[in-house]
């Protein structure tokens, strides 16, 4: 039996991943899940593979993304978003995010635009989807392509219309800190059949039987059979770990609906104090709380204090945010100078809570934790202002 600390994997995934290997591991449980989630997430393709970074990359390379080509991203996000353009040969180029919802600008992308730009790699960053509306329109202007990096999301929206559904690709992670997991994983989904056959040969070395429906074994077994159409990586998802897929996208609203309880629980504590700025989610968009982000409105950066204090009363351990993707050392040595100052300035700031809990009792005890602490500096920085 699974043990019930680790309640988003249990032993629906375990009978799944034996049903699998009962079957003999022959792929149909590939193939099942890659169904399955292009229903779950209104899209008509899916293609499995190993990582979310593997996803962008094989994406991107669907779009035609090659040297010399620029690709906007935000810097305020994992650093594979912009490895993914760079993996390619083309250039990332970082457009600042807005101040109040942490996503990407529509108006700081309009600025980025030259006559290199191919594509848009938006995040829906803690699982708040961005202004969609707009950078659809402008990448419609500008006759570019739009790639959703949705790894810290499901199932967010923008009146009425979800992630993954407005761009021309979209991708999902399956790391162990997402939303749904098996351990790692991604997946890419599209509409788009042209796109979808691209990104399938791509994770898959290239083979031209990639897309082939109802394939003949004994075709590949031809000593004349050519196998490579292009030079390409092997970006597969191994059947078992699709086989805990299928478990877990049967309980996608399920794990959807525990974090959004958990958000909402640690907003409403956020809320009763006038000095903590929080993500704003806008009227009309729905939030996935892939984490609860917030900082403090203080002129000295009270990050470390509150993670002492808060860790002091009981608090479970929490995230900074990422480094900016281009002050990373990986990227000095390629000349990707770059000044993005909203972002430079919620990156020193930001407190990411945890949001994967199972019991109301714990969830419960760290928003009082939470509220304890936000009172601890209610004394001692703002009751005197």
């Amino acid at each position: 039996m699974i043990n019930k600390k680790f309640w988003r994997i249990d032993n629906a995934e375990i009978k799944m991943i034996k049903k699998a290997i009962y079957a003999g591991l022959k792929g149909q449980y590939i193939s099942i899940f890659e169904k399955k989630l292009s229903k779950t997430f209104f899209n008509k393709y899916a293609v499995s593979v190993n990582s979310g970074t593997s996803a962008l990359h094989a994406s991107l390379y669907s779009i035609g993304i090659q040297k010399g080509d620029e690709v906007i991203v935000p810097p305020l996000t994992f650093s594979a978003t912009a490895f993914s353009v760079l993996y390619l040969g083309a250039k990332p180029v970082f457009a600042d995010v807005d101040k109040k919802t942490f996503n990407i600008s529509p108006n700081q992308i309009t600025k980025k635009i030259t006559n290199k730009t191919k594509a848009i790699v938006t995040v829906s960053i803690f699982g708040l989807i961005p202004d969609m509306v707009k950078i659809k329109k402008i990448a419609k202007d500008h006759k570019i392509k739009i790639i959703e990096d949705n790894a810290e999301t499901i199932f967010s929206s923008q009146n009425g219309k979800y992630s993954g559904t407005f761009g021309d690709l979209s991708i999902l992670s399956f790391q162990r800190s997402k939303h749904l997991t098996v351990g790692d994983g991604g997946a890419i989904l599209t509409s788009n059949k042209k796109y979808y056959e691209k990104a399938k040969k791509f994770t898959h070395l290239g083979y031209f039987n990639s897309t082939i429906k109802n394939f003949k074994k004994e075709t590949i077994q031809n000593p004349n059979y050519f196998r490579h159409e292009f030079v390409a990586p092997n970006y597969r998802m191994p059947e078992i770990v699709a086989a805990a897929g299928i478990s877990q996208l049967n309980k996608s609203k399920f794990l959807f609906k525990k974090r959004v309880y958990v958000g909402k629980l640690f907003l409403k504590i956020l809320k009763k104090y006038n000095f903590i700025n929080y993500q704003i989610t806008p009227v009309g968009y729905v939030h996935s709380y892939w984490t609860i982000a917030f900082y403090f409105n203080h002129k000295k950066n009270l990050w470390r204090e509150f993670r002492k204090k808060f860790l002091s009363l009981g608090g479970d351990h929490f995230f900074s945010c990422w480094k900016l993707t281009y002050q990373e050392p990986a990227l000095k040595k390629l000349s990707l100078k770059s000044f993005c100052p909203n972002a430079e300035f919620l990156q020193k700031r930001l407190i990411l809570l945890k949001t994967n809990y199972n019991s109301k009792n714990y969830s419960n005890k760290q928003a009082k934790i939470l509220d304890q602490t936000l009172k601890f500096f209610e004394e001692k920085y703002y009751n005197n202002l």
